[in-house]
């Protein structure tokens, strides 16, 4: 099995296929989090205040998203 790229994806594939995935992520930890007890609504909101709710925590993300 190769991976080829796709020579011209379309618009639905190339943002479509991404939230889907995100979506999906969501999903998962949001499932997670009612099976450990939590509010997902509130381990949500922590993994985003983690990610990016100081300059520090974005530009640290924005520098492993680079890698």
């Amino acid at each position: 099995m190769r991976l080829e790229p796709i020579p011209n994806p379309s618009l639905a594939r190339r943002l479509g296929l991404p939230a889907a995935a995100l979506v999906a992520t969501v999903v998962v930890a949001s499932l997670l989090a009612l099976l450990a007890g939590a509010n997902p609504l509130a381990v949500l909101g922590q993994i985003v205040t983690g990610a990016v709710g100081s300059k520090f925590a974005l530009l640290e993300t924005l520098n492993r998203a680079r890698r």
